[in-house]
């Protein structure tokens, strides 16, 4: 059983961590995205909007459909659909693809971040405090380490491999 415990910890907390990070790795690739796309200031926005947009109106009918379907099965799905649309994304060659694969993270991300800790209560009975604490540590250090990892991959190569980085860890 602690073995279970862990492994959903460490999976829950990665998959999650793929989502907040792609939150914030973005932001420092989004000029060179604008040079290579013609994407403008709008354009720069919807890339941060389109995830953040889809993301946050996605939470609370994700946790209801993790009810519904299974969490396991729609954190799953939700991983999965996040790896392909950072495969989109980092694929894009207009502002509308990338707009796009980024809406599509955010449905993703929804559903794993929704499910991750809905998990986290059901596998961690009695210590789901302590669970949810190292989750949110974990995914806050992924989401700190997104900018300068993000700005170390954008200044070495293409502004599409920031996405490519997602899918293996997904």
């Amino acid at each position: 059983m602690r073995r279970a415990r862990l492994l959903t910890l460490a999976a829950t907390a990665l998959g999650s961590s793929v989502a907040f990070l792609d939150a914030t790795v973005v932001i420092v690739a989004l000029p060179r995205m604008d040079e290579d796309l013609g994407l403008g200031l709008a354009g720069q926005q919807w890339v941060v909007l389109g995830y953040a947009l889809a993301l946050s109106a996605l939470y609370l009918p994700s946790g209801a459909l993790g009810d519904r379907v299974g969490l396991r099965r729609l954190f799953v799905a939700g991983v999965v659909l996040f790896a392909l649309a950072s495969a989109l994304c980092a694929l894009a060659g207009s502002e509308t693809l990338l707009v796009g694969g980024r809406a599509l993270q955010g449905v993703g991300g929804a559903a794993l971040t929704t499910t991750s800790l809905a998990l986290l209560r059901v596998t961690w009975v009695g210590e789901e405090g302590r669970a949810i604490g190292l989750w949110t540590s974990l995914t806050g250090l992924a989401t700190i380490g997104g900018p300068p990892i993000g700005g170390l991959i954008v200044n070495s190569a293409a502004w599409g491999v920031d996405f490519l980085g997602s899918i293996p860890l997904a």
